[in-house]
C-alpha cells in the first residue's frame, strides 16, 4: 500500500538530483556559525569518544506527532493541540497526554518534531518542557519542511538558528537530545556524513555533548530512510553520538523472520552499544496478531516480531512511530498509531484517556522494552484487590464472573485478542455485556466477534466495550456481580494486568528489578530486560497482602526491618515476607512491608538496594508490574 508518506519520499528521491550541485558547499557551511565552531574539515568532537558512555536501553520511546505528518513549514501542532493554545494550554493538555504515555505504556521518551517556525514561538515549549517535568527524554527532530529530506541552502540560516535557540534553551537540560534531520534521503551517503559531522562539530562547539545527539543511518534502498548504520559505525567522526536507525517492514515485500533479523542486525554493523532504533512500528488497527508466531506470511507480523527481539536481545533503545498522530491514512490516525486519542473511541472533544486499539502490538513493545509481554494475564480489580474470576471454573455460556483472590488458576487467565475480544479458556469463550444499559451482567460466552464482546484498553485503567461505551465494572454491592456500568473514576471500573509471574520495573531509575547474585545478594534495581533473577511469582495471601517468590534461587523477598536491604532469603512465608499491595493513581504499584510499616524504596534512586524504610511514597517507592 502506498501511503502519502511513501509517496512523499519517492518524490523526494526524484527531486535530489536537482539540488546535488549545491550540497557539497552546504555541507560545509552547516558549521559555519557560530565562529567558535568553524572547522575547515568535518572533525570529531572534541571530546574524547573513550570519556562518553553509553547506555541506548534507557531509551524506551513514543512518537508524539501532527496529524498529517510532521513535513511542514507551518508552527507543529501536535494531534490533541490547537493552533490557538497558549504555552499554559499546551503545557495542560501535554501532562495529561505524557501521563498517560507513562502509566499505559511506562514510556520515559518521546520523540518530538521541530522547525524554524515552532522554535520561533512560544507555546510550543510547554510540551518539551511538560515531557522534562514528567522525566521523559525528549528528542527533538527536524523534518524536512519542503519535501526534500534534507536542508536546502536556501533554509540552512533558519535551520541553524533554530538549532541556536533550542541549544541555548536546553543544553543545561540533560533530558533534551537533537536529531539534526528526520531521514536524510536526500543526501548522498558521503554528503550526509559531512554534513552530520559538522553538526555535532557546531553543536559540541556550543556546549552540548556529543552523547546528547543522535545521528541517523544513511540512506539504503528504496524503503530504508535512515537505515544504514554502518557508514557512521566506521567513521571516527561519530564517534561519541547515539546512531538512530529507521527500519519498517511495510515498504518490502514479505520477508521472513529469521531474514528480518539478518536485515537488521546487519545493517547495524559493531555499533549495537550505541544504537537505538529511533523509528518502528506495525499497523494496529487490522486486527494483526503480533503476539502468534506462527503468523510469518504476514510481512507485519514477522517483521515486528524480528525487531522487537533484535531489540531486546541486544539492548537497544525503542521509539515506536507513530504513537499518536503522523500520517492521515485515516480521518484520526496513522495506521501504526499504538495509541488513540480519547476522540476516536466516543467521538468527544477529549485526548485523554488513551486507548490501545491492538493490544498484541502492545504486548511486541513491552517485550522490546524489557518486559515479559504477556497476551495472557490476569486482570486485577484495583477496589477488591482480586482477580476477575469464573466461578467453578465453570465453561458454561452465560455464566457470570466475579472478583475472586488472585490465585494464577486457569479461570483467571485472560487473553487480549488483536480484534480486542477478552478470551478465556484458550480462547473457547469471550467476555460479552448481556446488554447495553447500565447494570447490565458481563458474562462468558462462545466467540462471535460481536460488538457486546470487544474490550478496549484504556489509560486510565479502564476497560470499556466497543458497543456500548459502557465499563467493566465490579458491583460495589458485591463483588460476585459483574456488569457493565456509565464510566466514572471509581476503583472499581479499575483493572491493571498483573500475572503469577512478573516483573518489577521501578520508577527510581527506569530498571528491571533483580535478585542479584542468584538471590544471594539483596534486590536491586540495575537490570534493562526480564531474565531468570529478575522473574518473582506474585502469590496473594489469604490476609489480602501479597508475597513474592524470587526465581533466581525459589526463596520468597524478605523485608526484615528498616536497616536491612529486601533479600530473597527466607523458605516460609511470614510477616517479613508480606506486603500490602499498594495501587498507586498513574498506573504503579508500592509494597508496604508488614515487618516495620514502611514502603519499599529503589535507595538512592535505584542506585542502592531495595529497603523498606519510606513512610510516604515518592517515585523511588514506585515499581511497574511487568506481567
Amino acid at each position: 500500500m502506498a501511503s502519502p508518506g511513501l509517496l512523499r519520499r519517492v518524490l523526494a528521491c526524484a527531486l535530489t538530483a536537482a539540488t546535488m550541485l549545491a550540497l557539497s558547499t552546504l555541507a560545509a557551511l552547516v558549521g559555519a556559525q557560530p565562529a567558535s565552531a568553524v572547522a575547515t574539515t568535518a572533525a570529531a568532537p572534541a571530546a574524547s569518544a573513550a570519556a562518553v558512555t553509553f547506555d541506548p536501553s534507557q531509551f524506551h520511546g513514543v512518537t508524539w506527532s501532527r496529524l498529517g505528518d510532521n513535513f511542514t513549514p507551518d508552527p507543529l501542532v501536535l494531534q490533541g493541540l490547537s493552533a490557538s493554545d497558549d504555552y499554559n494550554t499546551t503545557r495542560s493538555k501535554a501532562d495529561a497526554v505524557f501521563s498517560a504515555f507513562a502509566g499505559e505504556l511506562g514510556a520515559n521518551t518521546v520523540r518530538i518534531p521541530i522547525n524554524p517556525a515552532t522554535a520561533s514561538g512560544t507555546s510550543y515549549y510547554g510540551v518539551i518542557d511538560s515531557a522534562i517535568a514528567h522525566n521523559f527524554k525528549v528528542v527533538l527532530t527536524y523534518w524536512s519542511q519542503d519535501g526534500t529530506n534534507m536542508v536546502n541552502s536556501s533554509l540552512l540560516p533558519s535551520w541553524q538558528a533554530m538549532w541556536d535557540t533550542i541549544t541555548a534553551k536546553y543544553v543545561s537540560q540533560p533530558l533534551v537530545y537533537l536529531d539534526p534531520i528526520n531521514e536524510p534521503i536526500g543526501f548522498t551517503t558521503a554528503q550526509w556524513l559531512d554534513f552530520a559531522a559538522n553538526f555535532i562539530t557546531r553543536e559540541t562547539g556550543e556546549g552540548m555533548p556529543a552523547n546528547r545527539l543522535f545521528i541517523e543511518g544513511a540512506q539504503l534502498d528504496g524503503g530504508g530512510w535512515g537505515s544504514d548504520l554502518r557508514p557512521l559505525c566506521n567513521d571516527s567522526r561519530f564517534n561519541g553520538v547515539y546512531l538512530a536507525m529507521h527500519r519498517y517492514g511495510f515498504p518490502y515485500p514479505a520477508r521472513s523472520y529469521s531474514q528480518w533479523v539478518t536485515d537488521i542486525t546487519t545493517l547495524m554493523g559493531n555499533c549495537s552499544s550505541r544504537t537505538v532504533i529511533e523509528e518502528f512500528g506495525s499497523e494496529s488497527d487490522q486486527g494483526y496478531d503480533y503476539d502468534n508466531p506462527t503468523s510469518t506470511s504476514n510481512q507485519e507480523v514477522a517483521y515486528l516480531d524480528a525487531i522487537t527481539d533484535v531489540i531486546r536481545q541486544y539492548h537497544l533503545g525503542a521509539i515506536w512511530c507513530h504513537t499518536i498522530g503522523g500520517r492521515t491514512s485515516t480521518p484520526d490516525h496513522d495506521t501504526l498509531d499504538l495509541l488513540r486519542l480519547e476522540s476516536g473511541y466516543d467521538g468527544s472533544s477529549n485526548n485523554v484517556p488513551l486507548w490501545v486499539p491492538d493490544p498484541t502490538s502492545f504486548d511486541r513493545l513491552m517485550w522490546a522494552w524489557g518486559g515479559l509481554g504477556s497476551q495472557t494475564t490476569e486482570l486485577r480489580n484495583v477496589y477488591y484487590n482480586g482477580c476477575l474470576d469464573v466461578p467453578g471454573s465453570s465453561q458454561n455460556a452465560g455464566t457470570q464472573p466475579q472478583v475472586a483472590t488472585c490465585v494464577d488458576g486457569g479461570n483467571q487467565q485472560w487473553t487480549r485478542q488483536a480484534n480486542n475480544e477478552i478470551t478465556a479458556y484458550g480462547g473457547t469463550k469471550c467476555l460479552e455485556e448481556s446488554g447495553t444499559t447500565n447494570g447490565s451482567h458481563v458474562v462468558i460466552d462462545n466467540c462471535t466477534g460481536a460488538s457486546s464482546q470487544l474490550w478496549l484498553f484504556f489509560s486510565d485503567n479502564t476497560v470499556r466495550n466497543e458497543g456500548s461505551k459502557l465499563c467493566l465494572d465490579a458491583d460495589l454491592n458485591g463483588k460476585t456481580n459483574m456488569q457493565v456500568w456509565s464510566c466514572g473514576n471509581g476503583t472499581n471500573q479499575k483493572w491493571r494486568l498483573s500475572n503469577g509471574t512478573i516483573g518489577l520495573r521501578a520508577h527510581a531509575d527506569g530498571n528491571i528489578v533483580t535478585a542479584e547474585n542468584a538471590g544471594a545478594a539483596p534486590l536491586i534495581a540495575n537490570r534493562d530486560v526480564v531474565g531468570g533473577w529478575e522473574t518473582f511469582d506474585l502469590i496473594d495471601n489469604a490476609d489480602g497482602s501479597v508475597s513474592l517468590h524470587a526465581h533466581a534461587n525459589n526463596d520468597y523477598v524478605d523485608a526484615a526491618n528498616s536497616t536491612t536491604s529486601v533479600i530473597a532469603d527466607s523458605t516460609t512465608i511470614g510477616p517479613n515476607e508480606e506486603f500490602d499491595l499498594v495501587y498507586n493513581a498513574d498506573g504503579s504499584y508500592s509494597f508496604r512491608a508488614h515487618s516495620d510499616g514502611d514502603y519499599v524504596t529503589a535507595e538512592n534512586a535505584g542506585a542502592s538496594s531495595l529497603i523498606a524504610n519510606r513512610t510516604a511514597i515518592g517515585p523511588w517507592e514506585e515499581f511497574d508490574i511487568l506481567p
